[in-house]
C-alpha cells in the first residue's frame, strides 16, 4: 500500500479532460467572435470622395443586380445590426468558457492517490498528512476531497466544480 502526493495543482490539472473539451469550444467561439469583429470592421464608410463614388458604383451596381432577380437588397444600417447583435450574442455564449476556464486555473489543490487495501488507507493518509499539506502548518485548516485546500478561495473554487455537501 501507499500513498503518493501528486503535487501542488491547479483545479483543472485535476480535471484535463473537461478542460480540454471546454477549451476547444472556447476556440471556436473566441475565432466566430473574432471574424464577425473583423467582418464588421468592414462595413466602415469610406472618407475620401473618390473612395465614396467607387462605394456608390458599387452598391447601385450591386442593386441592380439584386432588383433584376427580383430580391429585396439588404440595408447597411440592418447589416451592421445583425452583425452588433452577433458579436454580442458570441460575447454571451463565451462568457461561461471563461468563467470556466478562470476557475480551472485556481491553483493550491494538494493532490494524493492511494492504493491499497480500504482498512488501510486512513493510516496511510495519517502518515502523509501528519506534517500537513507541504509548505503548512500540521494544525492549519484544510478541506479535503481525495484533494485539499489550504486557501479559502481554492476551496471555494473547487466547489463549484465538485460536489462537496451531501
Amino acid at each position: 500500500m501507499s500513498t503518493t502526493y501528486l503535487g501542488e495543482l491547479t483545479i483543472g490539472a485535476m480535471v484535463p479532460l473537461p478542460v480540454s473539451l471546454v477549451s476547444q469550444a472556447q476556440f471556436m467561439l473566441q475565432a466566430q467572435l473574432d471574424a464577425t469583429i473583423a467582418m464588421s470592421a468592414n462595413l466602415q464608410i469610406p472618407t475620401t470622395l473618390a473612395n465614396l463614388i467607387a462605394l456608390a458604383q458599387s452598391i447601385l451596381a450591386a442593386l441592380g443586380q439584386m432588383l433584376a432577380l427580383g430580391l429585396q437588397p439588404p440595408s447597411v444600417s440592418m447589416q451592421a445590426s445583425i452583425i452588433a447583435a452577433t458579436i454580442a450574442q458570441l460575447g454571451l455564449q463565451l462568457a461561461p468558457f471563461l468563467a470556466f476556464a478562470t476557475l480551472m486555473a485556481t491553483g493550491g489543490v494538494f493532490g494524493y492517490v492511494y492504493s491499497g487495501p480500504t482498512n488501510g488507507m486512513g493510516a496511510e493518509f495519517t502518515t502523509a498528512l501528519a506534517g500537513g499539506f507541504p509548505g503548512h502548518g500540521a494544525t492549519d485548516h484544510c478541506d479535503v476531497l481525495v484533494m485539499g485546500a489550504v486557501a479559502a478561495a481554492t476551496w471555494t473554487a473547487m466547489q463549484a466544480v465538485f460536489k462537496t455537501t451531501p
